[in-house]
């Protein structure tokens, strides 16, 4: 039986634990902050020892990449994905071959958003997996699903964080040669009820109704902006976009002070890799192989997107040669283009003032976070004011003693 006082700052909530207890004595429960972990009920559960058994906190990456790419998918559909649509791509050709693939998608569940792993089996069921969902995803029972397809002979592509690859393969307990198991390249995960406060935030602050977010939108360009869509009382359908500077939440996100404790020990944060393949956005690319930029003789739009994909396997590799159909591909040196996506060299920094931020969660939902977050940042913001205007000045009587 899981002992979570030994474990908690390792668990991932990757829900193994969930998908092979037979007793369904297991179940995730919220701490104070919003983080799931299991929960044990005591009078279901039979000792088997299978949920200790099937928990990857002991488990490392084994896999190093035997080549790597930069990649992008030659199709208007590149738009709605995150990066360089590489899991647009290879989702669309499992779906094609008859096969199913599993992502997460952000479904409204009596009227709170909240990341979930899915299936789907056609491009309709496909198209809420797209794109980045900067929140920790409940895995549910797919574990449990995946295997049975498996054991049927259809082919699964199953896409997660390292974490949840790791969770699927010790479920799983054996290779099949009909799983593809794709990890994107993590900075960490804040959880559900942050999120939900934040939403809820932007709704009650409009007086409307969110109806969709997507955390990446490239309307501007490949880059940081969000946007989301809502309706108000008289239905007015209207969108918003901004850039992540204008969202405390993004801004807490990607400096790390959200995530859970796992992702600041995260041993999938390294060159090493659990899955098939993996992927994530090739930043950095223009500075290193700026002559693949189709404004420069190349044949990849740096603008609309570009991903980063390392093959790890031998099966991972011989997908990526069948599967190429409208991708655009490239070999780098992953040396060149690691350096500017830290989690591949090490886990996300511990903020400072996380502790300070999710107590203020716990207390005042988003809002507390955001009124920190302000009272943090108001030295720093007058601080770069007056030396904007001290530099300036100085400039000005630079000028005047020179002539």
């Amino acid at each position: 039986m899981i002992n979570l006082s030994k474990i908690k700052k390792k668990c991932y909530a990757c829900g193994a634990c969930i998908n092979i207890c037979h007793s369904k004595a297991i179940n995730m429960h919220e701490d104070e902050y919003g983080f799931s972990y299991p929960k044990i009920d005591l009078e279901k559960c039979i000792e088997c020892g299978l949920c200790e058994k099937v928990c990857p906190i002991n488990s490392n990456p084994q896999n190093t990449p035997i080549i790597a790419f930069t990649a992008a998918w030659n199709n208007k559909n590149i738009i709605k994905c995150a990066s360089g649509g590489m899991f647009a791509s290879m989702a669309t050709y499992i779906i094609f071959k008859g096969g199913v693939v599993f992502g997460c998608a952000m479904e409204k569940i009596q009227g709170k958003y909240k990341p979930i792993i899915k299936s789907a089996n056609n491009l309709k069921d496909l198209q809420p997996l797209l794109g980045s969902k900067y929140v920790q995803a409940d895995t549910q029972n797919t574990y449990y699903e995946t295997q049975k397809l498996l054991k049927k002979g259809i082919q699964v592509l199953y896409s997660g964080t390292p974490c949840q690859i790791s969770g699927l393969k010790n479920y799983l307990q054996r290779n099949y040669d009909n799983l593809i198991t794709i990890d994107i390249i993590c900075h960490g995960t804040p959880n559900t009820k942050i999120f939900q406060s934040y939403i809820s935030y932007i709704e009650k602050k409009k007086k409307v109704e969110i109806q969709s977010f997507n955390f990446r939108d490239k309307s501007k360009g490949w880059g940081y902006y969000y946007n989301y869509t809502t309706t108000n009382k008289k239905q007015k359908i209207k969108t918003f976009s901004h850039h992540y500077n204008r969202s405390i939440y993004y801004q807490l996100f990607l400096s790390s002070a959200i995530c859970r404790d796992s992702c600041y020990q995260c041993p999938y944060a390294t060159i090493q890799r659990i899955s098939d393949i993996t992927i994530g956005d090739c930043w950095g690319i223009e500075k290193e192989y700026p002559e693949l930029d189709i404004n420069k003789g190349g044949d990849l739009n740096f603008s609309k997107g570009i991903s980063c994909v390392l093959i790890n396997s031998p099966k991972g590799k011989k997908f990526w040669s069948e599967a190429q159909g409208e991708i655009i591909s490239h070999p780098i040196n992953i040396n060149r283009i690691s350096k500017y996506n830290h989690q591949l060299s090490y886990p996300s920094h511990l903020h400072p003032l996380r502790s300070l931020y999710l107590d203020s969660f716990r207390k005042k939902g988003y809002q507390g976070m955001r009124n920190l977050f302000y009272k943090k940042r108001w030295k720093s913001l007058i601080k770069e004011f007056l030396l904007g205007w001290i530099s300036q000045n100085m400039k000005r009587k630079i000028k005047l003693f020179i002539k």
